[in-house]
């Protein structure tokens, strides 16, 4: 099987003036919303693929404007190979960790669907080889930190908008496609667990909006598939304490859902902000603090600002929204974009497994407090993760 090279050099160590190689392991539906992304980048290059339905794969390249003689018939075709800088994984969930960790080992840099790892060992694992490879670069796609109204509010809680923050709630409750090829989401031996198949973005924002205060506890617990279609506990409620004590609720459920709901709820001791992504437009996000004199304003409806003497607009009418459940436009450039370009500076990705350790940290305590019936503390205890989740 051909592959196709371009300029020399191994990931680690590669000449950035040459175009970025990458390989990829998954055809799937997400793999071919970045199959298309490669081809808007003057500085990346596709060299190989692989998936094993090779049949489904060369519909994607032929989609994708590329033909199947880029398909490789095993994923060792992909690692070995010097002449890739670095691996996109979009794979099913429960081939994370294998896949990123043999493209880490072979010097590739790894940029990998959430959740990255399904199982506890394989996830300290790769913040281990992360940590001992400090040229390499890595990425969970935690595409939620490129939404630019996640972005206003992540900057409106560091300048301490709301004052000292106390109470979060963020939910991510939507009822995830399983038609046609994708069926594979209801299977425990693909999937893994409901909190990395969706659930994790939710458990990301909490993190994020309150980085560097940490997360210390979690207190968990599911409900079981009330189709009896999934065979993972699909209905999630999930209480998180940080050391500062603030605490952050999280609602989940990837079964049931009228639309994309990314409810987000805000509170500290000088403002808070709502957003509610059911109901409409104009009303959708509201919000208070000192320079509202307290009082509730709606940055979206057109009116609101003048009427109330706020001539400042901080939000765009047109903002970018987690109200969706097209995922495909959910930051899919800005994502790939951001780790192309960390790789051309051989600089470390806030989003890479090191730096993202703590939500997983919080998918693996949140499924031993569900099981135990009990707080689990963050990271959670080896010894405690062995004996219950194995």
């Amino acid at each position: 099987m051909k592959l196709h090279k371009g300029g020399g050099g191994k990931g680690g160590g590669a000449n950035m003036s040459k175009k970025i190689r990458i390989g990829f392991a998954g055809a799937g539906w997400m793999g071919e919303q970045f199959l298309n992304k490669i081809k808007l980048k003057e500085n990346t290059e596709l060299v190989a693929v692989w998936d094993p339905n090779q049949e489904a794969a060369a519909e994607v390249l032929k989609r994708t404007g590329y033909n199947a003689s880029y398909l490789v018939p095993n994923y060792e075709m992909i690692i070995n190979n010097d002449e890739i800088d670095a691996v996109l994984i979009a794979s099913p969930n429960t081939f994370h960790s294998e896949q990123s960790l043999k493209a880490l080992q072979k010097s590739k840099h790894v940029f990998c669907e959430k959740p990255n790892s399904t199982y506890w060992q394989d996830h300290l694992k790769m913040v281990e080889v992360d940590h001992n490879n400090p040229n390499l670069v890595t990425m969970t796609n935690y595409t939620l930190y490129f939404n630019p109204m996640e972005q206003i509010i992540k900057k409106m809680v560091t300048d301490r908008f709301f004052g000292k923050i106390t109470q979060l709630q963020v939910n991510y409750r939507h009822a995830v496609n399983i038609n046609g090829d994708k069926g594979w989401k209801l299977k425990k031996v693909f999937v893994g667990d409901a909190l990395g198949m969706g659930i994790t973005h939710a458990i990301f924002l909490l993190c994020h909006f309150l980085s560097p205060i940490k997360p210390i506890s979690v207190f968990a617990f599911s409900h079981p598939s009330t189709t009896r279609r999934f065979e993972v506990d699909p209905i999630w409620n999930i209480t998180i304490t940080f050391e500062n004590g603030a605490s952050g609720i999280v609602l989940g459920d990837i079964e049931n859902g009228n639309s994309y709901d990314v409810y987000q709820n805000i509170f500290g001791t000088e403002g808070g902000l709502v957003y509610d992504s059911q109901t409409k437009h104009s009303e959708r996000i509201k919000y208070w603090g000192k320079s509202t004199n307290r009082k509730w304003i709606f940055p979206l409806d057109p009116d609101e600002p003048e009427s109330k003497g706020y001539k400042k607009r901080l939000w765009p009418m047109d903002i970018s929204m987690p109200s969706s459940g097209d995922v495909i436009h959910h930051s899919t450039q800005e994502s790939f974009d951001y780790f192309i370009n960390h790789i051309e500076k051989r600089k470390k990705t806030y989003l890479g497994f090191e730096n993202m350790r703590i939500v997983q940290d919080i998918n693996f305590a949140a499924q031993l407090s569900a099981i135990t019936g009990l707080p689990a503390d963050i990271p959670a205890d080896p010894e405690e993760l062995k004996k219950h989740l194995g």
